[in-house]
């Protein structure tokens, strides 16, 4: 009796070590997809893009004082105002003047030194001159002729740091006004006259309108199927759909966001972008797509052993059971669900979406659904 229960043992355990060997060897189940033709739609990203100006200028006071005067310009029901927020100036508009007698006051008690000390610098000149040439003649001694030489020369140093202070306060003058460095819109006014400004005070920020540009952030995965020259298409909702051209590509990625700024750049003739406003664009992706298939994106895994390069597993074979075969591609586009294959892949060929992740190179499938 114990001989056939050891017996009915071992044969169990046999079969039951059968039956493990012959399921590790059992295909896969998986579903495949078929790689969509190149002219399969596909879907750019949409991404929120904010407008800024072209250019960003803070005009600040490089000398202080009093603000003496804003510039005027015409107001809307008649008359004029001071010049603020949202009026269109002209390059070189002067935009605010310091009080003026500061300076002119300044100017002029550096021109009276200035002239003071040329006028030494001419009589210790006349000096030098003399005294060489009698010490040439040996009618004069070494310890005089030295000393009419030092006074030429500190004649001649305080002539130079008389000038060099005239030059610096017709500077400061020129300083004391603030001129527009281009035609600009006025984003901002914090001046007034009357009150009293250092220097380094901001005065005016101005901004460039004439073009704008639109300013977003795309992930790594994106970034390098941009290049500067592609088309974009913006939709701004009280504008309309607009054009644009990408003019920017950040080399690095923001630290916080981990996503590299890109810049399209809007032509703006007429004023009708303004600054701050959201738009969603699209960027066409026919020079980046160059074409390739799709794939659905649960199809795209990491090429195992390199963190920044992508696989998929094609299903070879024909029928149900099948061969897994791992293949490297390159992507050149994403949209919410698909994946656009630059290289890599064939048009028609089958890709392994449900089970890519647990599949491996050669291991033998069972298509279980497309």
């Amino acid at each position: 009796m114990t001989y056939r229960i050891l017996l009915c043992t071992v044969l169990s355990a046999a079969l039951c070590g059968c039956r493990s060997a012959s399921d590790e060897h059992a295909p896969l189940p998986v579903t495949i997809a078929r790689v969509s033709a190149s002219g399969s739609a596909f879907a750019s990203p949409e991404y929120t893009a904010n407008i800024k100006p072209e250019s960003l200028v803070e005009l600040s006071f490089i000398t202080g004082g009093y603000v003496d005067s804003i510039a005027q310009t015409q107001a809307p029901g008649g008359g004029t105002h001071n010049v603020g927020e949202g009026d269109f100036v002209k390059k070189d508009t002067v935009l605010a003047v310091l009080r003026l007698k500061d300076y002119d006051d300044k100017v002029a008690m550096a021109r009276g030194q200035a002239g003071e000390a040329a006028a030494l610098l001419a009589d210790a000149e006349s000096d030098f001159g003399r005294a060489k040439r009698l010490f040439d003649k040996n009618s004069l001694t070494k310890p005089e002729f030295d000393g009419a030489q030092a006074k030429y020369d500190a004649a001649k140093a305080r002539n130079e740091a008389a000038q060099a202070q005239l030059a610096t306060a017709l500077r400061a003058r020129d300083d004391s006004s603030l001129k527009a460095p281009m035609d600009c819109l006025v984003l901002r006014r914090n001046v007034e006259a009357g009150m009293l400004v250092s220097p380094g005070t901001p005065g005016f920020v101005i901004a460039d309108m004439s073009r704008a540009k639109a300013v977003f952030g795309v992930p790594d995965s994106a970034v390098k199927t941009l290049r500067v020259g592609m088309h974009a298409s913006l939709n701004i909702d009280s504008l309309g759909t607009l054009r644009g051209d990408i003019t920017r590509i950040s080399p690095a990625a923001d630290l916080q966001g981990r996503v590299f700024d890109v810049e399209v750049a809007i032509p703006n003739p007429k004023g009708i972008i303004k600054a701050g406003m959201i738009a969603s664009i699209h960027i066409d992706s026919g020079a980046a797509a160059r074409n390739g298939p799709v794939v659905p994106l649960s199809a795209v895994v990491k090429m195992p052993g390199e963190n920044s390069a992508y696989a998929v597993y094609v299903a070879k074979g024909t029928g149900d059971n099948r061969t897994a075969e791992l293949r490297r591609i390159e992507t050149g586009g994403f949209s919410a669900n698909d994946v656009r294959v630059t290289s890599g892949l064939a048009d028609g060929e089958d890709v392994i979406v449900r089970g890519a992740s647990i599949v491996a190179d050669g291991q033998n499938v069972r298509v279980v659904g497309e």
